[in-house]
């Protein structure tokens, strides 16, 4: 197995903190154009987020949905004065996402030269005039101070009821969000990214103007991706940073939700569907406790959660899941041929515990082939430095650099893989089913 030292010399890495607490991180990789930049920012708001504490220790609500809405909302709102120009600027379309736990802003090879070239070559000035601009652009719509506008909520509201119409037509996405709503009774986690209808139709013109505050507050890094990192570009992105984020705004802070209960909602769910009757299509999730509730220590806990992120994201089989600050769950899906399995209660066993099986297998062949796996996953982050970024993301989510979350990977060992299987063989009340049947 190559060493960790072959794989990190194959690009270069650099972090910066600023005074207002924002992390920057930097990413050369001579598999970027010398040409091409790629930026993004991240919030520390995502679905997951609630409630949140005010500057007067008041705790505030968030209707289901919130930070979805926002990523929406601000897009329109910045579309014509910031966003547009970009695209135009740089040939690239700007994006957003949210997730559990943040909202990211970015832009994927941004065109910076002032001319497309087969041959480019790297310009140290255009690349850090033109990360510059896009640092500052994302962090101008994110913080910049706007009056909110009623009927651009209503148009945003629309807006995103078609999209959860589109994403609810797909099936693995409802068996999905089935099994989250059956795996967890307290934590939004069992709600949908998108949030719902109803709950968009809650959302106030006083939700906005908060949730403004909070994204506003809680802007956590930047990471930069281009051909080569200088000193230059590291100072002028310092410089841009704090120059537009001075300092850290003490409120609003987005809460942690309540603890969850060890046991799940519900045992078996099922989901009406159109498409088949002659077979189910299952889905089992083995709910785990949380990291921080599970790993004590801040060593097992590192290591524990950068097991679960390889498994889930780089394994060449991965399992599926949800890893988030507050909650753990391993996915496994399948096909019954018996389309009503569910009638019977020893079929219903049966099938979890083939499904639980199959899960356990696929993590114990990753545990046999351990050294060719992390291999594998460091790889496929250094061959393609898209990945690189979003594994920074991963790692300042737990405030650890990507070269100690990547410096993890070779550290995983036999004990950490079955401290793993152990818990997933000790689960009884924290596995749930959910199936397909006919909808009538």
């Amino acid at each position: 197995m190559p060493t960790l030292d072959h794989y990190l010399s194959r690009f270069e890495y650099r972090c910066a903190d600023c005074a207002s607490g924002v992390r920057l991180h930097f990413i050369g990789s001579e598999e970027c154009s010398p040409d091409q930049v790629s930026v993004t920012v991240s919030v520390d708001f995502g679905s997951s987020h609630l409630s949140c504490a005010d500057g007067d220790s008041n705790v505030k609500t968030l209707p289901v949905g919130l930070a979805h809405f926002m990523e929406h909302y601000l897009f329109w709102l910045h579309f014509q004065e910031h966003l547009i120009p970009l695209e135009h600027t740089y040939i690239a379309t700007p994006n957003a996402v949210v997730t559990y736990d943040r909202s990211l802003w970015g832009i994927r090879n941004a065109t910076v030269a002032r001319e497309i070239s087969f041959n480019p070559e790297f310009d140290e000035a255009r690349t850090v005039a033109g990360v510059c601009d896009l640092v500052r652009s994302f962090l101008t719509v994110l913080t910049e101070d706007h009056q909110v506008s009623p009927s651009l909520i209503e148009r945003t509201v629309g807006d995103i009821s078609n999209e959860i119409g589109e994403r609810h037509s797909n099936l693995n996405y409802r068996l999905e969000l089935k099994l989250r709503e059956s795996l967890y009774s307290v934590s939004p986690i069992r709600h949908d990214i998108l949030g719902g209808r109803e709950s968009l139709k809650e959302i106030q013109v006083g939700h906005v103007e908060l949730a403004m505050r909070l994204i506003r507050a809680n802007v956590r890094s930047v990471v930069v991706l281009a051909h080569t990192v200088t000193d230059a570009l590291i100072s002028e992105v310092v410089l841009t940073v704090e120059g537009l984020l001075p300092d850290a705004p003490a409120a609003p802070r987005p809460l942690a939700p309540p603890a969850e209960p060890a046991k799940v909602h519900k045992i078996t769910s099922g989901l009406p569907s159109p498409y088949d009757f002659e077979r189910a299509y299952v889905l089992l999730g083995a709910k785990l406790l949380p990291l921080q509730h599970a790993f004590s220590g801040a060593d097992e806990f590192r290591r524990a959660y950068v097991l679960s992120h390889l498994l889930m994201h780089h394994a060449k089989r991965r399992c599926g899941g949800l890893l988030s600050p507050h909650a753990r769950a391993y996915f496994v899906s399948g096909v019954e041929e018996d389309g009503l399995f569910f009638w019977e209660h020893e079929q219903v066993v049966k099938v979890i515990r083939e499904l639980k099986k199959n899960l356990l297998e696929r993590i114990k062949g990753f545990r046999d082939g351990l050294a060719r796996e992390v291999s594998y996953g460091l790889a496929s982050m250094i061959d393609r430095p898209h990945r690189l970024m979003r594994a920074c993301h991963a790692a300042d989510l737990y405030k650890l650099k990507l070269t100690e979350f990547m410096g993890t990977f070779p550290e995983l060992s036999m004990k950490d893989i079955n401290r793993l299987i152990d818990e997933l063989n000790e689960t009884r009340d924290n596995l749930s089913l959910v199936y397909t049947e006919l909808a009538f």
